[in-house]
Parts: structure tokens; C-alpha cells; sequence
């Protein structure tokens, strides 16, 4: 008796295209996506080190191992409507939020029409003003307490609309400057190392955005060194989640309504599919648009794993391995 094969491919047409699969709720398309910015930020890094070594650039600051929580952050928030307070080593994130590799080079090289800065400010100092990216300074930490006034001044015009509109006068007002444009529902995000959780101005930012309820994502990038310090002995009980946790306890008994939450998410770059997945999907969840009731969120990545160092001018290797021996035996 006569078989007839068929081909799977046009049975698969005939019955209907095939289901899309999702993982940790994404598709194939969206992965692919988030791992295309991941592997870009990696080899940029590549590339800029190759050119400090050559003489070329005289200053890296490396995200390599903080590829993942910036680039789901990148994906699930929106560029040009939210606000963001980016710190050094997001370059994934930027990436993700439309800027260009070739304008982070020019930055890297100071050229004169680096847009960030026109070759004025250190390398990885993103500013963008396009998509909502401001400038930080080199002094690190400086940019929460701004993240948080940002958040406070989109409340502000909502409840105040008349505050935006310049005024028709004569005398100079600072918005001939620069128009005031709000939301209403925008979402502040703020990044920072582990080390950074320690200065004042962390928890001044805090303890503002919990009381005012205001929309702001802290994200604490915690790769285990602060610089050279290991966690344990940079932050008090070796982590900064169990320390804002109890900071969320209070709020929610002063308010009897949860303002702050605590997200546990990874950060590192390999492997590839789950450490892009999960951050995203957590991401997502932090970004439900919380206007009018609004939540303070902190992104505590536990997992990013900062091979570089702090900058490529020291030498992380000898800094860093020396200290878990130390305290080991002293």
C-alpha cells in the first residue's frame, strides 16, 4: 500500500501557525531583543578597553555583568516619557532606551560632538535629553536625591496644571529655557551600586519618596564590591534588601498601605535566556503605572557580577581578591 509523507512545515501552515512560546512570560522575539542589547553593551565594553590599552581613550567604566537588569528596566519602561537617573555602569540600559553605540564612542574618545556632553564630561556620564536621560555628576550618589524631586515635580504640575504653561511676562522665567512637559503618570528610575546604599543621600531619597508615595524605581546594583570592599563589610548584614525591607515594614504600618516594595532580581549576563527574562519580567511588574497611588520600588539585583572593577585604570583582580582571604584569617 502507497504512504503519501507530508511535510511538517505545510501541515503546520494548514492546521494554523504555531503558538509562539513564551518563557518567564516573553516570547522568542522579545528575548532575542533584550539579548541583542546585552551583547552590544558587552562588546562595546570589549572595544573601549582594547582602545584604552592602545592610548586612544584614557578612561573606561565598565558594565560588563550589569547587562540584564539594565536592559530589562531599558524594555519595560519608555523612553522620552519616563525619567531617568542613570549611574555609570548602564550602558545597557541606554542601549535599550534608543541611544546609539557610535554616540557612546564619540563620548568615549571626547569628541566635540559627543551629545551627551561635547567631550566636556568623563566617559559613561549619559545624558540624553531626548529620551529622558539626565546627566549625572562624577560624585556618586548625586543623582537619587534628583531622581526623587523629578518623581515630586510630576506630582506637583498634575495637581497643579496652571504651574506649567509659561507664563506671557516680560520679566525672564527659568521655563524660556526649557518647557515643562509632565505626564502625569511618568515613573522616576534611579540606579546605584551597592557601595552607593551607604551614602546619605540613599537614604534621605528614601525615606522622601516613601513618605511622599512618589513614583520611583530604585535600583540597587549590588555586584558584591563596593569598589574594593567586599558587601559584608561595606553594608550591615552583608545585604541591602534585608535593610529597606524594614524600611517597607514601617511604611506599610504608618500608612496601613504597603508604599514601598522590595523586588529581588538578577542581574548578571549569563546564561543568557533566564537572567534576561527574569529581570524583565520583574521590571514589568515594578512599572504597572502606579499614578495615582503611587509605590516606591527598589530593584535589589544580588547577582551582577562586576569583572572590570570599579574603572579600568585599577586593578580589580589584586584589590579584590585579597579581601576575602583577609577577613578569613584575621
Amino acid at each position: 500500500m502507497a504512504t503519501t509523507k507530508t511535510d511538517p512545515k505545510l501541515a503546520l501552515a494548514a492546521n494554523g501557525a504555531k503558538k509562539n512560546k513564551v518563557y518567564e512570560g516573553l516570547t522568542r522575539e522579545q528575548l532575542i531583543q533584550a539579548y541583542r542589547f546585552m551583547y552590544t553593551s558587552r562588546r562595546i565594553d570589549d572595544r573601549e578597553i582594547l582602545l584604552k590599552r592602545q592610548q586612544k581613550i584614557y578612561f573606561q567604566m565598565s558594565g560588563a555583568g550589569h547587562e540584564a537588569i539594565g536592559v530589562a528596566a531599558g524594555l519595560a519602561l519608555k523612553p522620552g516619557y519616563d525619567w531617568f537617573y542613570p549611574y555609570y555602569r548602564d550602558r545597557a540600559l541606554c542601549l535599550a532606551l534608543g541611544v546609539k553605540p557610535y554616540e557612546m564612542f564619540l563620548q568615549g574618545v571626547g569628541a566635540a560632538n559627543d551629545p551627551s556632553s561635547g567631550g566636556r564630561q568623563m566617559p559613561s556620564h549619559w545624558s540624553y535629553p531626548n529620551l529622558h536621560i539626565v546627566t549625572q555628576s562624577s560624585p556618586t550618589g548625586s543623582q537619587i536625591l534628583q531622581a526623587v524631586g523629578c518623581a515630586e515635580g510630576g506630582r506637583y504640575f498634575t495637581r497643579h496644571a496652571k504651574a506649567a504653561p509659561v507664563p506671557d511676562s516680560k520679566f525672564y522665567d527659568y521655563r524660556q529655557f526649557k518647557n515643562v512637559t509632565f505626564q502625569g503618570d511618568e515613573i522616576s528610575y534611579v540606579s546605584l551600586g551597592d557601595g552607593t546604599s551607604s551614602e546619605g543621600e540613599f537614604w534621605e531619597a528614601m525615606n522622601a519618596a516613601a513618605l511622599g508615595k512618589l513614583p520611583v524605581i530604585f535600583c540597587v546594583e549590588d555586584n558584591g564590591y563596593a569598589i574594593s570592599v567586599p558587601v559584608e563589610v561595606q553594608t550591615a548584614g552583608g545585604s541591602i534588601s534585608r535593610l529597606v525591607s524594614g524600611l517597607s515594614t514601617c511604611m506599610a504600618k504608618a500608612f496601613a498601605s504597603l508604599s514601598l516594595r522590595l523586588r529581588k532580581v538578577g542581574g548578571m549576563s549569563s546564561p543568557p535566556l533566564r537572567v534576561a527574562a527574569i529581570p524583565i519580567t520583574a521590571c514589568s511588574g515594578a512599572t504597572d503605572r502606579p499614578w495615582p497611588k503611587a509605590m516606591v520600588t527598589v530593584l535589589s539585583s544580588p547577582q551582577c557580577l562586576g569583572t572590570i572593577g570599579s574603572a579600568l585604570s585599577g586593578n580589580s583582580v589584586r584589590s579584590r581578591s585579597s579581601w576575602p582571604i583577609f577577613f578569613k584569617y584575621a
